[in-house]
């Protein structure tokens, strides 16, 4: 056995020694019984043990251990697994003193035993025990808490979608009601049978990474690393021309020096027209559309489009990547809540955006409801928790991703279905004048509520068909929005205290603290966004924004493929193109202008991001790596009090490994 199995094997005793996964699964013989006195002892477990970590798993022993145990053998290949050295241990402390089933070949274990990291049920159907099933000479069931055959682990699974979803499960016969699509073009929805999921499986009871055991019961590696920092400034000219950069002072000269000089210069493209996404200097570089800045290809960023707006946003921070090994060609896997650290992300001087990564609840546990709505929000600390669904009658609040978990997704080493996503909303709000008495307008335009009275439900579908290494994520997240810029210095705006530093108002008599709307909505720091996913059990320094600032929790898919994002039928930003409802090709400024093909429609958008798959090899390598995997996504809001309407397209790039 190798040295890297060897450390998961450590691991795996100390983990036993806290808390048991459930794997009740002997042979005939009492197993791990190495001297065959129908008592297993601490000599012995040592004996395996070292059998492991000496003797490549080879249970007649080596020269390190000789004689070896042929009885922990379970499975008559000649080798000792960590499997098998759990079902030793699992025998040791559920059947005192011998260490020995008191009834062979099958004894069982019921339901009412919880193992460890199992979140406690509430106000949910009260759960039938049956006997955990028998093993077969088949296929191994990952997810029925026996580990078995080619499976590392199996911890079992949490039922979804249904009735008692939440609760810890071993079978799929264990879970009430509905259960959830796996993958493909409907991932996240529930699901009645295979039939609701094009191109995949309908599950009940879902096994959940994040806790050393991957979803296709296989050890879990964790990948930190830093997203390729957004640049929406670059050096032109010099020994760094085209890369990134802040100020001058990071591009310096080339050798030999080069006249002019080197310079840090806005990165622009076209936006719109036949040359979008092709560098320009001016307008003139872009017939049909707009030469606007944007965060330079290969590098993380947010668009953010509201017709008459176009602000690039450059995007940077760190987060951690757990993942599976490779079954089935395809790589399971999750991102902790508590790993991923986002820096506050400036919107222009309009607003500072502090994106949380959550690990969320939804009555279900699903993304979307079977009629493809969102499903209820239930995440505690956002809500009011378990009360909103039992209250609203809806089915149990339950983890999507699994406990701690805000992201989970998939990464098919042989392609994947599902993986471009579009994102569309219809406003469906009538020009101001058709339907306000006398024609005039409230201000503003449309009037709250967000999103106006009378709007669509987004539309989000996924198709299309990638090659090695696609993937489709569920991410999880809650975005906390400060009127004006992240800078947190503030000053007296007039005032016998004019020019003074100051925190809030109050430091200013007769007069406002310029830039603290940002400190208004902090905790006690001082400083928004700081510290985000840090706990304050043991004091500063520690997430310690006030609830009120931290968004609301949305789970949204990213995917390599392409995410395109579009409203149509807005009001909300008289300067974007309009088009003509029956030919979308063709530009308008009134209804007249498109005749038989109209009317002529006022949309935003589409705008769109094209991702790049992950490298499985990468993945597979000692240590793995994600670096060059580029997931990217798309989403609307409609009528928001800074912006109006707005497409926002997103692009998130893996550096290289920590």
């Amino acid at each position: 056995m190798s040295k890297v199995i060897g450390r998961c094997v450590r691991g795996t005793v100390v983990a036993f020694g806290i808390g048991l996964l459930l794997s009740a699964r002997t042979n005939a013989q009492c197993l791990g019984d190495c001297n065959g006195d129908g008592t297993v002892g601490p000599g012995e477990l040592n004996k395996v043990i070292a059998i492991i970590l000496n003797c490549s798993s080879a249970a007649a022993g080596c020269g390190a251990v000789p004689g070896g145990c042929t009885a922990a053998d379970k499975n008559g290949d000649h080798t000792i697994q960590p499997g098998e050295l759990n079902n030793i241990i699992f025998n040791i402390l559920n059947f005192p003193p011998k260490g020995c089933p008191a009834t062979s070949p099958t004894p069982t274990k019921t339901l009412g035993v919880v193992p460890t990291n199992t979140i406690a049920p509430t106000n949910t159907p009260t759960r039938v025990p049956s006997q955990t099933p028998t093993p077969t000479t088949g296929a191994a069931v990952c997810g029925n808490g026996i580990t078995e055959s080619n499976e590392d682990c199996d911890d079992g699974g949490f039922c979804i979608g249904g009735d008692n979803a939440g609760i810890k499960c071993n079978s799929e016969a264990q879970c009430q009601g509905q259960g959830v699509c796996t993958e493909g073009v409907k991932i996240g929805t529930a699901c009645n049978g295979d039939a609701d999921c094009p191109d995949a499986k309908c599950i009940h009871c879902k096994p959940c990474g994040g806790d050393g055991c991957a979803a296709n019961c296989t050890f879990e590696q964790d990948i930190a690393y830093d997203l390729v920092p957004g640049a929406v400034k670059v050096c032109k000219g010099g020994a760094n021309d085209g890369k990134g950069c802040n100020v001058v002072a990071d591009c310096p000269p080339s050798s030999p020096p080069q006249t002019p000089g080197p310079s840090c210069t806005t990165y622009k493209q076209c936006l719109g027209g036949p040359n979008d996404n092709k560098l320009c200097s001016g307008g003139v570089d872009c017939p049909g559309g707009i030469c606007n800045q944007a965060v330079k290809p290969g590098s993380s960023g947010a668009f953010v489009h509201d017709g008459l707006l176009q602000l690039a946003l450059p995007i940077s921070g760190t987060q951690t990547l757990t993942i599976g090994k490779k079954r089935n060609n395809e790589i399971p896997g999750v991102i902790k809540a508590t790993s991923v650290k986002l820096p506050a992300i400036g919107v222009g001087p309009v607003a500072c955006a502090c994106v949380r990564a959550i690990a969320t609840k939804t009555c279900g546990g699903t993304v979307f409801d079977f009629d493809g709505s969102g499903s209820t929000d239930c995440t505690d600390g956002f809500t009011a928790g378990a009360s909103v669904c039992t209250d609203a009658g809806k089915k149990p609040c339950a983890f999507v991703h699994g406990p701690g978990n805000a992201s989970s997704g998939l990464i098919g080493c042989n392609g994947l279905e599902g993986v471009n996503l579009s994102f569309t909303q219809d406003e469906a709000y009538a020009p101001c004048g058709t339907q306000v008495a006398g024609g005039v307008c409230p201000t503003p335009y449309p009037p709250a509520p967000t999103p106006p009275a009378g709007s669509g439900l987004p539309v989000i579908t996924l198709s299309g068909s990638g090659g090695p290494g696609s993937s489709i994520v569920l991410n999880s997240s809650a975005i906390g929005t400060a009127v004006g810029a992240c800078n947190q210095a503030g000053s007296c705006h007039a005032g016998s205290n004019a020019g003074k530093a100051c925190t809030k108002n109050a430091d200013c008599p007769g007069s406002t603290c310029d830039g603290v709307k940002v400190l208004e909505v902090s905790g006690p720091d001082l400083t928004f966004c700081s510290n985000v996913g840090v706990s304050c059990d043991n004091g500063p320094p520690c997430d310690d924004d006030p609830q009120s600032s931290r968004g609301v929790p949305q789970t949204l898919p990213q995917v390599t493929g392409t995410a395109t994002g579009l409203i149509t039928n807005t009001y909300g930003a008289a300067s974007s193109a309009r088009v003509c409802k029956n030919k979308t090709t063709q530009t308008c400024r009134s209804d007249a202008d498109c005749g038989a093909d109209g009317p002529c429609l006022f949309n935003i958008g589409p705008f769109s991001y094209t991702g790049s798959p992950y490298d499985c090899a990468k993945l597979e390598a000692s240590p793995p790596t994600a670096e060059g995997g580029n997931v990217v996504g798309a989403f609307t809001g409609l009528n928001q009090p800074s912006t109006g309407d707005i497409v926002v397209r997103n692009t998130f790039i893996i550096g290289p490994r920590k």
